[in-house]
């Protein structure tokens, strides 16, 4: 499998981002149900995410199974070039995946991984 996108969370809205070293929580809003849901992932090797909107909401959620396939994808390794990412993404060494976050509005986020978990709430 190279990359799942997840397109129940498009249109979702990223309302918190919390971290608890080396941890990263992310809640998103769900406005059609009026829920919130959690995705905590786990041993976070990098994190970026910029914005200079005040609502973010989730075009697109896709998980990549290494940095090597996420690097495949065209829309992923746009971003990366126009950030000068590649020699950060270089540097990582380890089993992680990739989660990487188009916008519908605000900015596009990327969170490199060991695992990953998924609450409702």
């Amino acid at each position: 499998m190279e990359k799942q996108n997840f397109t129940s969370f498009a249109d979702f809205e990223i309302r918190t981002i919390g971290f608890d070293h080396p941890d990263l929580l992310l809640k998103l809003f769900d406005s059609t149900e009026v829920n919130f849901y959690a995705l905590t992932f786990l041993d976070v090797a990098f994190c970026i995410f910029e914005t200079d909107h005040l609502q973010n909401v989730i075009s697109e959620l896709s998980v990549f199974e290494n940095i090597s396939l996420a690097r495949n994808d065209l829309a992923f390794e746009k971003f990366v070039r126009s950030r000068s990412l590649t020699d950060d993404l270089e540097r990582i060494v380890g089993n992680y995946q990739v989660c990487y976050i188009r916008p519908i509005t605000g900015g596009d986020m990327i969170v490199i991984f060991s695992d990953c978990n998924f609450t409702l709430g």
